[in-house]
């Protein structure tokens, strides 16, 4: 189940400043998807981005991580200055059975960390990069909870390749914004897919993907 697949109840309001939506819905949601229709300004560092990401972290594919149960966001939508701004809550709870000693928190690289805050018991962690290695002091007992507070932002350059702010709103793209929330664990999403690009950086066989309705689903739990 992702983001898109669970009902949500949204309150929009328009004012000078811009849109608001106010989703909030509870649910199993792990996985992310990079912005579609951007245009990286070097590919080869793209590639290479997404090659070490898998090297250094696929070992949390078979590592437990918690689940993402409940979300809350605010979404401001600013017309004017093609931007929004996302700052949101998860509560996160470990429906593995096992301790979890280590979290992978993972954000989008075309969106601006303005704050990520993660939290377990009395551990209180800042979030300053992209992905982050939660080392915890107290490992997160079965049915144990902790809650990541984030605020991110993204801007559109006509100069990269990105559709227009109008464009986004006319056809329903600001919709899927929840597409870009932070993911939790290993992103076998994001793995490099091409055979031979794969072999040049001894990568070996990609992860086998979830059925697409079905994409990065651990468990289901119920949901509004």
């Amino acid at each position: 189940m992702d983001a898109e697949s669970i009902d949500q109840n949204k309150k929009i309001t328009c004012n000078s400043d811009g849109f608001r939506i106010h989703p909030s819905f509870s649910g199993i949601w792990t996985g992310i998807s990079f912005i579609k229709g951007y245009i990286p300004k070097n590919e080869d560092q793209a590639i290479g981005n997404a090659a070490q990401y898998e090297k250094r972290f696929k070992k949390y594919e078979n590592l437990p991580q918690p689940d993402i149960t409940d979300i809350t966001t605010d979404i401001k939508l600013y017309p004017s200055e093609n931007a929004y701004q996302i700052t949101g809550k998860y509560i996160l709870k470990n429906q593995s059975g096992q301790p979890i000693s280590k979290i992978l928190i993972n954000f989008n690289e075309d969106l601006k960390i303005e704050s990520a805050v993660f939290k377990s018991g009395p551990q209180i962690i800042k979030i300053h990069k992209n992905t982050a290695e939660i080392l915890l002091q107290r490992p997160m007992q079965p049915d144990g909870t902790a809650s990541l507070d984030f605020s991110l932002s993204y801007q559109w350059y006509a100069v990269n390749g990105h559709q227009s702010f109008n464009a986004i709103i006319g056809n329903g793209s600001f919709m899927r914004i929840s597409r870009y929330y932070p993911g939790i664990g290993y992103q076998k999403d994001d793995e490099i897919r091409d055979e031979h690009i794969r072999s040049t950086f001894n990568l070996g066989k990609p992860t086998k993907l979830k059925n697409p309705e079905a994409p990065g689903v651990t468990k289901k739990t119920s949901s509004i």
